[in-house]
């Protein structure tokens, strides 16, 4: 018997496997592993292992992006809005979690650059008034805008 070395990737794969079935089935989670690990014949991984030796050797990998599947706990009020999202627009409601991941990984770089941009200015300021309220839009850059209470009297 030859023993498979396998690829992380590959032992990610297994285990959320492993583990999507054990949500519904935890004595077959048990046994599916070993079953899938269990040493194979000589002559099948040879064959296999040089098919693909002679594909890599002839097709340079490409990085490209592509899909994840991932399994994500949400809170219920979260799942509730995600799914009224869904239907508001008539998307999946995975297609509706990616593009409000996107909008809010697009939120955080704004807010990053927008903090980068406020510091510059606070740095770069001289003038004393304008360097207070740069200060002032620095604070509400870190805390938000509501950080500073006006005084709409003074």
């Amino acid at each position: 018997m030859t023993h498979i070395r396998w690829t992380t990737e590959a032992a990610s794969q297994l285990e959320a496997l492993v583990n999507r079935i054990r949500e519904d089935n935890p004595e077959a989670a048990r046994t599916v592993a070993p079953r899938v690990t269990v040493p194979v014949e000589p002559q099948w991984c040879s064959a296999y292992t040089d098919v693909m030796a002679s594909q890599t050797k002839t097709r340079p990998r490409v990085k490209t992006s592509r899909a994840v599947r991932q399994s994500v706990t949400v809170p219920a009020p979260v799942a509730t809005e995600v799914r009224r999202i869904a239907k508001e627009r008539h998307v999946t409601i995975s297609r509706a979690l990616v593009a409000l991941a996107e909008r809010g990984i697009q939120a955080e770089r704004d807010a990053k650059e927008n903090l980068r941009s406020t510091y510059k200015t606070f740095m770069d300021e001289k003038e004393p008034a304008r360097k207070e309220e740069a200060a002032k839009d620095l604070v509400r850059a870190i805390f938000g805008k509501d950080a500073i209470a006006e005084d709409p009297f003074l």
